[in-house]
């Protein structure tokens, strides 16, 4: 609790906590000063005494630093100012600091272009985080604490990308050969295996140029992000990326064996 340290006996607050007075001696006529309008919407939020964070019309504090000005009397530690000397205040020595979202929702409004044509479907920004604290979303509570002091709850960043890994991972993209057989016994080609095989290069490689378009279409112009099945993340955010984002990773490639030479046939 703050208590006034010096000529405590000095100091006299009347029952209502409108006015205070200071009086030096019973034969001086005493100082009388009314307390500043106190806050309203307080939310005893935060992990960091001594401070009040503004946030529109709410003022978060900690719940130490709530009950120190409410239950002190001292008219020296409080936010507002409980009169004046000499053109000096009394009082407002917890610094406010106004934390203004709208900056916040002007940068995430100003990412949606840039986030599609990234592949990221979506992404939970703290200022509007569906889960609250005291009306103040969860977040951005965590954002808050997290910069005012040493906590080591900073808070996940979530967000969600085009799961392309499970879009690819089809039967088309597999190592299994195609069938090849398109010679009769007698050496002589045929026909009908020949179209079947045909067919089913076709049919492969207009699955992969399907995929690469869709490839193409999200990464240069940003569509079909809302359509196609997203992945969820979260994870702590970092100066520096991890190499261990939790994400497998497959390669494969191609190589050439040998081409067998086709018998020229009559037919």
């Amino acid at each position: 609790m703050k208590t006034i340290s010096q000529n405590r006996q000095r100091y006299s607050i009347s029952g209502d906590r409108m006015e205070w007075k200071i009086s030096s001696s019973p034969s001086v006529t005493p100082l009388v000063y009314r307390f500043g309008t106190p806050l309203t919407d307080i939310k005893p939020v935060l992990e960091a005494d001594g401070i009040v964070v503004r946030i529109g019309n709410q003022y978060l504090v900690s719940p130490k630093t709530l009950a120190d000005v409410m239950n002190s009397q001292n008219p020296h530690y409080d936010w507002v100012a409980n009169g004046t000397i000499r053109n000096r205040n009394i009082g407002k020595t917890i610094p406010i600091i106004n934390l203004d979202l709208s900056g916040l929702k002007a940068v995430g409004e100003g990412r949606i272009r840039s986030n599609s044509v990234a592949g990221v479907s979506g992404v939970t920004y703290t200022y509007n985080d569906t889960e609250t604290v005291d009306g103040i979303p969860k977040g951005l509570l965590k954002q808050i604490n997290w910069t005012l002091t040493d906590s080591k709850s900073k808070g996940l960043d979530t967000f969600s990308i085009i799961d392309l890994y499970s879009m690819v991972s089809k039967e088309e993209y597999s190592i299994r050969a195609l069938n090849v057989q398109t010679l009769q016994t007698d050496g002589r080609l045929d026909k009908v295996k020949f179209k079947q095989f045909m067919v089913s290069v076709a049919d492969r490689l207009k699955v992969l140029r399907k995929d690469f378009n869709t490839i193409k279409d999200i990464f240069f112009d940003g569509k079909g992000v809302s359509e196609l099945k997203s992945l969820t993340v979260s994870k702590l955010a970092t100066t520096t990326d991890s190499d261990e984002d939790g994400f497998s990773r497959v390669r494969k490639s191609t190589e050439l064996i040998d081409i067998q030479p086709i018998p020229l046939t009559d037919g």
